[in-house]
């Protein structure tokens, strides 16, 4: 709801509005002025917020109200409706009788509200009488004394009075309350997430306005609202001589919050300059804030609903109200649709989708998505209702959308994608120096004679490239040259050959290959040796039958296993030749190391390899990253990712940076399978040549199961080695020996990854023989 910032009775009213409508409590209040949008700063605020829209007014255009108004919204249920129904006469704290002049006239409504004396002009369609007001259903108690902190407190501990505010959530059990850091604190260079400061404060802040300012009403009713509007902080205090006074009493009386491991408060405001804000902040021992660092967006009152559903492709169907419904806000309510305009939100609350200004809109492709669902009629108590929720690559299409591009995917990052998919939950499989070894053993070509006649046709070629790096250009000739390799040339290793790649114990080398299989990454088969033409070949145990023929000479062969025993040969499948042909092992890694480090912090919403993007109009690529990874406020984070490190070029961090431009990202990176001490310059670049954050990844990132050493580390430092190992003597080690060390830190992971830890606690009788 907007209000004017220059008109402090009319955004009284406002809230007297917002406080008789049902959930109103939760509704954000925009400060405007009828000369001007609304300030972008508010964007994400209203597009997270779970609201319908703004409601129409003269402050405001319809190009502004439309911007982050839904199809069919805003829409209002009138309280009164919900009220007449409750068991018993409430009685409700409301401001009427302070004098609207009197200082704390603005700390007072934040916290109890006010309620119209006059009936409502929908009474009739809610069949109530017309001349029905809250005076005829509910017993009104004002406010007789003069304002102050002693006087807030009290009202906020009278239990024997409900506020306007409150009665406004009345059926509305649930919320959805803003979030404040419970855990111990982490650094960086710079931000992943906007709400570091304000979880870091979570409710505990108190607004310091000039009386009758209707920026700071908003400020302070916002700030409420996003934490439920609590019996305690935050709170309002006016700027008066005894403002040091007041701040002190509330805090000392208790009504601050504690959690987590510090106690921050913070003061702020919109009315008062931010040089005073600091000088009083400093005097009562808060901490001076930004109230754009605070302002985040507001989940507001809800029914939540405990049915288990199950999603297929993103879609699923539910009741259109549940049994909770029913208990929660009554059948009689719910059976009569008039002036009720029930719609069912669905809001990912575990899992929060990124906001989106694309998203938001309700229809997108044709489907209903993000915030809204489809709306549900009060008299369909009997009814269902589809709920859709967009896929991780919709959601990345639509983040490419807000910046007026069209989102493909690479071919290397649909490999990359069937190999995590293969990988499943445990791509730190892939992790470890051995592991790239043995693929790279697995996918390349062991016929000599074809490599050197490939690298000699392409050689033949005229054309000569003098202006790139010689051994770049020398590299990509042998790479194009060399090509794929077909299932014929490929390398055959045996178990002991795969164990001796992957630097592990017969334990865990047999693990690692058995979940290999599993995927579909790695084929189990045999050598047969034709004893006519003396051809090797390879074939499936599923053909290795007693007799087979050769491929060379078509000769059946008598004894392709030899006289004693199978000896088993392992080859990469086709799904992993493409992964390898394509180098997106990097990617894969990349995105593990990015995500696992954000992730534990709730940072990420997921990341993709691959993506190139266009305009909607043309076919020629924009801009395109080798890793894209999607933060929870959505923004965006590019990577460009190379096996070898010398593969990295001036010109693809270029590339990569005007990408970063194009699509607005937080911050780009670069990574590679290769030592640092095998990496240039050009990999301790720390920012793009706007500024924007740079880091790089290196082995000794990717292959770290680890993680970041300490909540205060910079996350993403450069790491001139693997983090510190110590024998037993507390000794640090170096070299060989940590190397060694980095492969047996592997080898117990794999073999963790295969234990089954649930064996002793399942029944007797439904174990199986290795349990």
């Amino acid at each position: 709801m907007a209000i004017d910032r220059s008109d402090y009775s009319s955004a009284c009213d406002r809230v007297r509005d917002l406080c008789g409508t049902w959930g109103g409590a939760g509704t954000p209040l925009i400060p405007v002025s009828s000369s001007e949008n609304i300030d972008p700063r508010w964007s994400r605020i209203l597009n997270e917020s779970n609201i319908d829209g703004i409601e129409r007014s003269d402050l405001l255009g319809d190009d502004a109200v439309g911007e982050y108004t839904d199809l069919e919204g805003p829409v209002a249920a009138q309280l009164i409706r919900i009220v007449v129904e409750l068991e018993r006469k409430l009685t409700v704290q409301t401001i009427r009788g302070m004098a609207p002049d009197d200082p704390w006239h603005l700390a007072y409504l934040a916290v109890a509200g006010d309620l119209s004396p006059l009936p409502h002009p929908q009474n009739t369609q809610n069949d109530l009488r017309r001349d029905l007001s809250f005076d005829d259903v509910l017993t009104i108690r004002g406010v007789a004394e003069t304002g102050s902190a002693a006087g807030l407190l009290a009202l906020l501990r009278d239990f024997t009075a409900v506020s306007a505010v409150e009665l406004s959530r009345s059926k509305l059990p649930s919320g959805l309350q803003g979030g404040y850091n419970k855990g111990f604190p982490s650094s960086s260079r710079f931000e992943w997430s906007d709400d570091v400061i304000s979880q870091q404060f979570g409710p505990n802040i108190v607004v310091v306005y000039e009386p009758g300012n209707p920026e700071d009403l908003a400020l302070i009713w916002n700030l409420r609202a996003r934490f439920l509007h609590p019996p305690r902080f935050p709170l309002a205090v006016p700027m008066t001589p005894t403002v040091e006074d007041d701040i002190r009493h509330l805090n000392e009386a208790g009504a601050a919050h504690y959690f987590g491991f510090g106690h921050n408060l913070a003061l702020t405001s919109m009315s008062i300059a931010q040089d005073r804000i600091a000088t009083l902040a400093a005097n009562v021992r808060f901490d001076a804030v930004d109230p754009w660092e605070l302002l985040r967006p507001i989940g507001g009152y809800c029914s939540m609903s405990t049915d288990v559903v199950r999603f297929t492709g993103g879609k699923t169907r539910i009741a259109s109200f549940s049994p909770s419904d029913f208990q929660a806000i009554g059948g009689g309510y719910l059976g009569s649709h008039q002036g009720t305009w029930m719609k069912r939100k669905t809001v990912v609350v575990d899992a929060p989708l990124p906001p989106s200004r694309t998203m938001r809109r309700q229809v997108y492709h044709g489907d209903s998505h993000y915030l809204e669902g489809p709306i549900t009629t009060g008299g369909q108590t009997d009814g269902f209702t589809t709920v859709r929720m967009p896929s991780g690559l919709e959601v990345l299409s639509a983040l490419a959308v807000d910046h007026g591009l069209r989102l493909t995917e690479s071919a290397p990052g649909k490999a990359a994608e069937h190999l995590i998919r293969a990988a499943g939950q445990h791509l730190s499989m892939f992790a470890a120096p051995g592991v790239v070894e043995t693929l790279s053993e697995l996918t390349r070509g062991r016929n000599v004679s074809i490599v050197k006649r490939r690298l000699n046709q392409f050689l033949a070629d005229p054309q000569r490239d003098e202006s790139s790096d010689r051994y770049l250009a020398l590299l990509d000739r042998l790479d194009r040259g060399l090509g794929s390799p077909d299932a014929e040339e490929l390398s055959y290793p045996t178990f002991d050959r795969i164990r001796h790649l992957l630097r592990l114990r017969r334990d865990a080398a047999q693990q690692w290959v058995s979940w290999a299989m599993a995927g579909g990454l790695v084929l189990r088969g045999v050598e047969a040796n034709c004893t006519r033409c003396g051809h090797k070949q390879w074939r499936p145990l599923s053909e290795a039958i007693p007799s087979l023929v050769c491929h060379a000479c078509g000769c059946t062969i008598d004894s392709p296993h030899g006289y004693n025993q199978i000896n088993y040969r392992y080859r990469a499948s086709e799904l992993l030749l493409r992964a390898i042909s394509h180098d997106v092992l990097s990617h894969v890694l990349a995105m593990r190391y990015v995500c696992n480090e954000l992730g534990g912090r709730s940072f990420v919403f997921g990341s993709y390899p691959g993506v190139e993007f266009r305009k909607p109009d043309n076919d020629r690529v924009e801009a395109e990253a080798d890793v894209i990874v999607v933060l929870r406020n959505g923004e965006i984070v590019l990577g460009e990712c190379k096996t070898n490190a010398r593969g990295l070029s001036p010109e693809e961090l270029n590339k990569l940076w005007e990408a970063a431009d194009q699509l607005g990202a937080r911050a780009t990176f670069a990574a590679t399978l290769d030592r640092a001490a095998n990496c240039g310059q050009e990999w301790r670049v720390t920012e793009g040549p706007t500024g924007r954050p740079h880091f790089a990844l290196t082995a000794e990132h990717l292959f770290d199961l680890r993680g970041g050493m300490g909540s205060h580390e910079d996350l993403f430092a450069w790491r001139a080695d693997y983090s510190p190992r110590f024998n037993t003597n507390r000794e640090e080690i170096t070299g060989a020996e940590l190397a060694r060390r980095i492969d047996d830190e592997f080898g117990a992971y794999v073999e963790r990854t295969a234990t089954d830890y649930d064996q002793h606690t399942r029944a007797p009788w439904i174990r199986s023989p290795n349990d």
